[in-house]
């Protein structure tokens, strides 16, 4: 199908048109992301108590380790969190910020609860679970360009 109001104008204004159609579109797909991503650090910072954010790993040695967190590898949030970070976060964007925030916690989580946690429950939906975050774990530092923990294991 031919549109015949393009085919009058010139090349150079039909160009100008198809450029102005794209740069909308991008605009509006960057402002998406961004607001994304907002939602995001909003909801890390401000839900620090969600189910699966824990604090004070070790109790005998408070005075050094009063504010460590950890998140629970085996919580669906995590799940959902770590597999939105992947598909949000580029290369560069407030790498230091995600990486204090979210990326460091659940790098303490996993090595937590790698080996333990299996032999306790073996339910299969919470071990998928702490696969798939695992696996997001990876790819999200593989993403970045940040070295992983060697203390977790590496598929």
């Amino acid at each position: 199908m031919q549109n015949y109001f393009f085919t009058i104008l010139p090349d150079d204004i039909q160009n100008y048109i198809f450029q102005l159609r794209l740069s909308m579109y991008l605009e509006k797909n960057y402002f998406r992301k961004l607001s994304q991503k907002e939602a995001l650090m909003k909801y890390i910072t401000n839900n620090q108590n969600y189910d699966g954010v824990y604090t004070n790993i070790f109790n005998k040695n408070t005075e050094n380790y009063t504010y460590v967190t950890y998140i629970d590898p085996y919580n669906k949030k995590t799940m959902f969190l770590a597999n939105k970070l992947l598909n949000l976060l580029t290369d560069s964007n407030n790498k230091i910020w995600w990486m204090i925030q979210f990326i460091r916690p659940l790098e303490r989580g996993l090595i937590l609860y790698k080996d333990w946690y299996y032999f306790i429950n073996s339910d299969i939906q919470h071990n998928t679970c702490f696969y798939k975050t695992e696996a997001s774990y990876f790819k999200l530092m593989n993403k970045l360009n940040i070295k992983h923990n060697s203390l977790i294991f590496n598929f």
